[in-house]
């Protein structure tokens, strides 16, 4: 059999399917290969992953599949197939396309397709395929953040920023690495957004947790939370524990953009109810946990860190949050990321932060020509203008259904606030990560109807 190879644009990897409305649609390089493994194991084809080329303009990913010739089906004859084996046709802004209910797998009814009969047909379909489930899907403010902050330079920097000034000469940066927190990645689904740090101060090993909050609100619930996720990162510890040692400190930082000032509570026993008689015996007993808080809302931009990565990562999320995502802002964000001295290590950023800013404002052509132009490196400056191109036709394609799922989710909201006066914050945050149009429908209904929150939670 003949087959033919391809290569992905450098560092491009397709686009999600199904997505939150502030989310990045760019899919990683595993959606990618998760995509082509669900082609294979759905419809019989052997496509083939040969293997990842380093390029100057980035990474590659070179797949092989057998060529096949014939006459493109029809779009009867596609739908006919599909609805024939159990697949339900709908349409996503005017487009056909196919779900299948018992694997819970969408699949795109445009793309490259030959008829050689219907079996041939079946195994070029197109693999624009995602699993439709109902997981928790990150916001595209925790990619950008989890990736730059991954970074020890970043990390560093925004450190030497915040920490009091008589703590950093006990720092041994050298020692700072980024640690896998299993514990959340179990019991919490991987909060994404949250990084977890280890540094040797005063030859102690000392962990920094950072949370990025979100939520345009101050969360209340945060000390609780904060607890609840060093609790989880010191599960790792429990032996050393039994076997004499002792836990690590850990410093929780939590980074709230804004927009304005936290306002909710910092400590967790500001949350727990004490009777007056006894206080002062049970302040003996009470937990309590705080956390380090980082607010960007009002900070001057040469403030915002020392470092020309970390300030220009904290003003893209800063700005994002007070609307100020304008071409002047863009342009000043793109600028600091390139006066970095430590090229390689802006590189590592720079193709993360440029898609997070074009996805979060609304430059014209002209806009993001000149911010290249005056701007990028010229050896970097194709590169940059190809992805631009990319996510503004996607854009506009995928922008009407991201509207109206967070229209079905304000609905959701409204229902049960117009019930029930409040809607905890905890409970809008679930409903928020539902994207399944039909599911938040249903969510509607239970709202009108539920008895109390309590009966509206167990809907989820």
């Amino acid at each position: 059999m003949q087959t033919s190879s391809k290569a992905t644009w450098p560092d491009f990897f397709g686009l999600l399917v199904i997505h939150r409305a502030d989310e990045e649609p760019a899919a990683s390089p595993v959606d990618y290969l998760e995509r082509w493994h669900l082609h294979n194991e759905l419809f019989g084809d052997d496509v083939r992953f040969l293997g990842a080329i380093q390029t100057t303009e980035g990474v590659r990913l070179l797949i092989r599949q057998p060529a096949i010739a014939g006459t493109p089906a029809t779009d009867d004859q596609i739908s006919d197939f599909f609805t024939s084996t159990g697949w339900k046709r709908f349409t996503v802004d005017g487009d056909v396309a196919f779900f299948d209910p018992e694997r819970r797998v969408a699949m795109d009814g445009s793309g490259n397709r030959a008829n050689g009969g219907l079996l041939l047909f079946m195994a070029v379909c197109p693999a624009i395929v995602r699993r439709m489930s109902e997981e928790k899907i990150p916001q595209s403010h925790d990619r950008i953040f989890r990736h730059a902050m991954s970074l020890p330079l970043v990390a560093r920097q925004f450190l030497e920023t915040w920490m009091p000034a008589a703590f950093l000469p006990l720092v041994d940066w050298s020692s700072l690495h980024v640690e896998k927190i299993s514990g959340i990645d179990v019991s919490l689904a991987e909060r994404r957004e949250d990084v977890l740090y280890q540094i040797k101060v005063a030859g102690k090993p000392v962990s920094f947790y950072i949370l990025f909050e979100h939520q345009t609100c101050p969360a209340r619930i945060m000390p609780y939370r904060v607890k609840e996720y060093i609790g989880l990162i010191w599960q790792d510890h429990r032996g050393a524990i039994e076997a004499g040692g002792m836990l690590p400190l850990v410093i929780p930082m939590v980074i709230y953009p804004g927009p304005g000032k936290w306002t909710a509570v910092r400590r967790l026993r500001d949350l727990i109810e004490i009777p007056e008689e006894i206080a002062e015996w049970a302040s003996e007993f009470i937990p309590d946990c705080g956390f380090f808080l980082v607010e960007l809302s009002g900070v001057q931009w040469e403030k915002l860190a020392d470092g020309c990565l970390a300030r220009a990562v904290m003003g893209a999320l800063q700005s994002e949050r007070t609307g100020e995502m304008k071409f002047e802002k863009v342009l000043q964000i793109v600028g600091e990321l390139f006066s970095e001295p430590h090229r390689e290590e802006a590189l590592k950023l720079a193709n993360h932060l440029w898609r997070y800013l074009l996805y979060h404002s609304e430059l014209q052509s002209r806009e993001v020509c000149e911010i290249v132009e005056s701007t990028i490196p010229a050896e970097q400056k194709e590169k940059f203008m190809s992805t631009a191109d990319i996510l503004r036709q996607e854009g506009r394609q995928e922008g009407e259904l991201r509207g109206q799922i967070i229209a079905r989710q304000q609905d959701v909201v409204e229902a049960l606030e117009i019930r029930f006066d409040r809607v905890p914050e905890g409970l809008r945050e679930e409903i928020e990560r539902i994207v399944d149009s039909a599911r938040l429908h249903a969510l509607l209904r239970a709202a009108i109807r539920c008895a109390d929150l309590e009966s509206f939670a167990k809907e989820l």
